[in-house]
């Protein structure tokens, strides 16, 4: 082509009009963005001015005779993800309230005159065994207002029945089915994997810690008996706490639907209506009618439905209130990494600043740390840790368990002065681990590469995964986390007034669920968010407060410019691969592990 050119210089190359063409559609597309972006600025900014949907007036955006929708398909968080679309009436970018707004919002709407009652539709429940408590325990409450909660679906699975067992009346599908088989861990080995492709792990655990097992896939092919027990323990007392609102609703007793776990797992309409599972057997449009008969809606007119997503807008600034004392709200939630972190996981350096500046802000009377975390990093545990007692050296700190509060997670919570966690939280798990690989065989024999060193001291090329570790290396991380183990003791001894010896005892890796960790000294109180926020109260002598949120992300302009977050991100991918989603982020978060871990090995997903 060069030669081409050379012999005819002055022909000019055939690219030039479409490049010129292409430049300017590019200009355009530009101008076509800006333009969609001064727009949602300008609409943002005059809705904040006027103060939202929920402003200083009335709550718009909601007719007479309401019927709150209430689906939980999303990824039930803690904290609410900031939105910066929230103000557009498009619901694929509407807000989805976290756990604490959302028990916010319908306590709210128990008071709301144009709210006649809840339609929840419970087939798919995405969110941990303590959090669906919480929010079952919401409305319970919403029900004593009077109004309604029925509860329609094609399908209920064990949570959600779980959850809609809370209902006034419960309906199906008459083509649908509902699941009743007890509970299940399923959990994936490695070591065979790692052999094939010629790479060895070196495990390091505390001698004792036969309960921490988040390094047995890497050297096991089956989970060991301490593990199985451990986890069977767990799921016993999930299963039981099942079965006691089952028996509730239905009347059966538990040994009577364990003998329907066993034999018929699977429940069509008319076993369902038969066991007094359901209600009665309805096709939606059935539903609805009856639901327009509750409201006392003309049959020709349609029915109100407003979905918990737009009600959360349109009331979000009735939600927000100011009070005489502030109390910091401290959100932990996600793995405990090393550095700044991002919105989903624990950063050490982001909750060192937050919850200093927590204690440092004269108004601020109390802290309130929500811990929703399966742990992770030991040294951003131990520096988040620190802040926790230089703060409760000055205002009180109480810990609100969510899901998972274990390992790390317990790590950053033991110093507080009290401890509430909900009865199916996860806990506990005080040990540590480290995990190296040897790629050698790999880089070897599969690859063709090898590799050579020249040092000056015998340790000079440690830790080093293209060899064998030496005796003497090993023992070097060997120390290190029986040091960090010694130190994780110690500092749930101090804070929870336990003696070391008795610490171990119950230490050594294993995990408790919130009920057993009471019995223990692990944890103070049995309760939700709003237990340890009335025990904040009651600390400072004053119920008039406000909630002030920690730490502070980036505004939602920033966020927008910025990259969206992973949270945010996840709501573009299609509702068929969401359950993908969780266990990718899962292999993503083992793939970053850096230096030693204060977690838990496993994701429980109860279904």
């Amino acid at each position: 082509m060069n030669q081409q050119l050379q012999q005819q210089p002055n022909r000019k190359p055939r690219t030039f009009w479409p490049s010129f063409f292409g430049s300017c559609l590019g200009v355009f597309l530009t101008g076509f963005i800006c333009t969609i972006l001064f727009s949602i600025f300008t609409v943002s900014f005059l809705s904040a001015l006027s103060g939202g949907k929920g402003g200083s007036g009335d709550v718009k955006g909601v007719k007479d005779k309401s019927v709150l929708y209430l689906k939980l398909d999303y990824d039930l968080n803690d904290r609410t993800e900031d939105n910066p679309f929230a103000d557009f009436d498009i619901d694929e970018f509407s807000t989805k309230p976290g756990l604490i707004d959302l028990r916010r919002t319908i306590r709210y709407a128990a008071t709301d005159k144009r709210i006649k009652g809840i339609y929840l539709e419970a087939s798919v429940v995405n969110a941990g065994m303590a959090s669906v408590e919480e929010l079952r325990k919401e409305l319970e409450d919403f029900k004593k207002s009077g109004k309604f909660i029925y509860t329609y679906g094609e399908y209920f699975t064990q949570k959600g029945y779980y959850l809609a067992s809370v209902s006034d009346g419960i309906y199906l599908n008459p083509m649908g089915g509902m699941e009743l088989k007890g509970l299940a861990i399923n959990l994936m080995f490695y070591k065979r994997m790692l052999d094939k492709i010629g790479v060895q792990a070196e495990i390091f655990r505390p001698t004792g810690n036969k309960y921490k097992s988040a390094v047995e896939p890497f050297f096991l092919e089956k989970a060991s008996e301490a593990n199985r027990d451990q986890l069977r323990a767990l799921i016993d007392d999930y299963w039981t706490e099942l079965l006691e609102k089952f028996s509730k609703k239905t009347g059966l007793k538990p040994e009577e639907l364990n003998n329907i776990a066993n034999t018929a797992p699977y429940i069509d309409v008319d076993h369902a209506n038969f066991s007094q599972f359901i209600t009665k057997s309805l096709y939606y449009d059935e539903f609805a009618e009856m639901l327009k008969e509750k409201c006392e809606i003309d049959k020709k007119k349609d029915l109100n439905l407003i979905s918990v997503e737009k009600y959360y807008t349109a009331v979000r600034r009735k939600l927000e209130k100011s009070g005489k004392n502030k109390i910091a709200i401290v959100y932990a939630e996600g793995e405990i990494v090393d550095g700044k972190g991002k919105s989903d996981n624990v950063g050490g350096d982001t909750f060192v600043k937050a919850i200093r500046d927590a204690r440092e802000d004269k108004d601020i009377k109390a802290v309130i740390l929500r811990v929703n975390s399966p742990g992770g990093s030991a040294m951003a545990s131990e520096l988040i840790w620190r802040e926790v007692i230089l703060t409760k050296a000055v205002k009180p700190v109480v810990v609100s368990m969510g899901n998972y509060a274990a390992s790390g997670g317990y790590y950053i919570s033991c110093a507080a002065d009290t401890i509430v966690a909900d009865k199916t939280t996860l806990t506990g798990s005080i040990g540590v681990f480290s995990v190296a690989m040897n790629i050698q065989k790999l880089m070897e024999d599969k690859i063709g590469i090898t590799s050579d060193t020249v040092k000056t001291n015998k340790f000079s090329d440690f830790p080093n995964i293209t060899r064998p570790w030496t005796e003497d290396e090993k023992l070097i991380y060997q120390k290190q986390v029986d040091k960090i183990y010694r130190t994780f003791l110690q500092r749930v001894s101090d804070g929870r007034g336990i003696p070391v010896t008795m610490v171990d005892s119950i230490a050594q890796g294993r995990v408790w669920t919130g009920i057993d960790a009471k019995e223990l000294g692990l944890v103070d109180v049995i309760g939700d968010m709003e237990t340890a926020m009335d025990i904040t109260k009651k600390m400072i002598g004053s119920d008039d407060v406000e909630y002030v949120i920690y730490p502070e992300y980036k505004d939602k302009w920033s966020e927008l410019f910025g990259g969206f977050s992973s949270k945010a991100s996840e709501a573009f991918v299609s509702r068929q691969a969401f359950e993908f989603v969780k266990y990718y982020k899962f292999v993503q978060d083992a793939r970053n592990l850096k230096g030693h871990q204060t977690r838990i090995p496993f994701m429980i997903e109860i279904y």
